[in-house]
């Protein structure tokens, strides 16, 4: 359920009390992205499970609640994918929610939709391009959210022109807020530098907090490579070194993200950085085999009903390139994953 609680009385209101359906809380980054409320107060958007049966399929929907009246009704309920993160536009007569089409594919590409949310009226305001937004504002009229894209996360700006502009990219950015308009606050990081807070718009980049400067951390050399992989596509990896370099040929580790839709973005991991895996005499490689996100939904759809195969050979290419670059010992090669990196360790052996 969503409740309002009156700061200064600490009176607790219960906003849906006839709902019996199942949220989409997202437990990551955003635990209440699915939930908004209309400028004007008088509307709650909330997303939840439209399914009638207890053994049915998972379909989250986008529900309103008159919050004057107690009625609750569902604006998607036709539809076949999910329903995700309702943002009202600053006057109230736009929704914009991110939807997939495909249920049974947890990587289909997300669309940006405005509904009416009077009438349900819907347009895709993302029909030409082939990367998925994750958290979403509005910036005026505008919409502003971070992308992944070739194994960074930028943030973007969608106008009424439907192209979407990058606005921002340096490593990874997360966490995207809009402070003023044109002006933003996220959290920076990269493979080499920890996260902070950002502040940016027009192009500059300041850092607002300094958190991880009490760390001494001398960081590894990170290097980027492509290579042809399986089906001769181009395939990205990140290939570091330990601070102070290796004799070449050197001993190598690769490390296999999970998913396997997911990516090794230029971000700072705190369970599986590569600078522990380097430690101080051996390199580490980070590949983004087919199935991995960020280069558009052919290529992360690439393997469905075939997990092991291409992303195998693409790590057996990285391999080679790597020896062939004199970079790797092929005597001295170790490979580990969790999740579905334990799953591809377990099929490379």
């Amino acid at each position: 359920h969503v409740f309002r609680i009156d700061l200064r009385s600490r009176e607790v209101t219960d906003l849906t009390p006839t709902s019996a359906r199942w949220m989409r809380w997202d437990n990551t980054a955003d635990p209440i992205a699915d939930v908004d409320v209309s400028p004007d107060g008088t509307t709650l958007a909330w997303v939840a499970d439209r399914s009638e049966r207890s053994d049915g399929e998972l379909r989250f929907s986008l529900y309103l609640t008159d919050l004057i009246s107690g009625e609750e009704r569902c604006l998607t309920p036709d539809h076949g994918g999910h329903v995700t993160r309702p943002r009202f536009s600053p006057d109230g007569s736009r929704l914009v929610v991110g939807r997939t089409e495909d249920p049974h594919f947890y990587a289909d590409r997300t669309r940006l939709v405005e509904l009416d949310p009077a009438t349900g009226a819907e347009r895709d305001l993302t029909e030409g391009f082939d990367l998925s937004p994750t958290g979403w504002s509005f910036d005026g009229s505008a919409l502003v959210f971070e992308m992944e894209s070739d194994a960074r996360r930028p943030v973007w700006r969608l106008d009424g022109d439907g192209s979407p502009v990058e606005i921002a990219r340096d490593g990874t950015l997360t966490g995207l807020a809009v402070v003023a308009a044109g002006r933003y606050v996220a959290v920076r990081s990269s493979i080499t530098r920890p996260p902070e807070l950002v502040s940016f718009g027009d192009g500059d980049v300041g850092q607002i907090t300094d958190f991880t400067a009490v760390v001494a951390f001398d960081p590894p050399t990170v290097d980027e490579v492509r290579f042809a992989g399986a089906r001769d596509d181009e395939v990205q990896m990140w290939v570091v070194t330990p601070p102070g370099g290796l004799d070449a040929p050197g001993p190598l580790a690769h490390m296999i993200h999970g998913g396997p839709h997911g990516a090794f973005t230029d971000a700072w991991q705190w369970r599986w950085h590569p600078a522990v895996f380097c430690g101080t005499d051996r390199r580490a490689a980070l590949v983004n085999f087919h199935g991995s996100t960020g280069w558009g939904q052919e290529f992360a759809a690439s393997i469905r009903g075939e997990w092991g195969d291409m992303p195998a050979a693409d790590i057996g290419a990285a391999t080679d390139r790597l020896i062939a670059d004199g970079l790797a010992d092929p005597d001295r090669i170790a490979i580990t994953g969790g999740s579905y990196g334990g799953y591809m360790v377990s099929w490379l052996t």
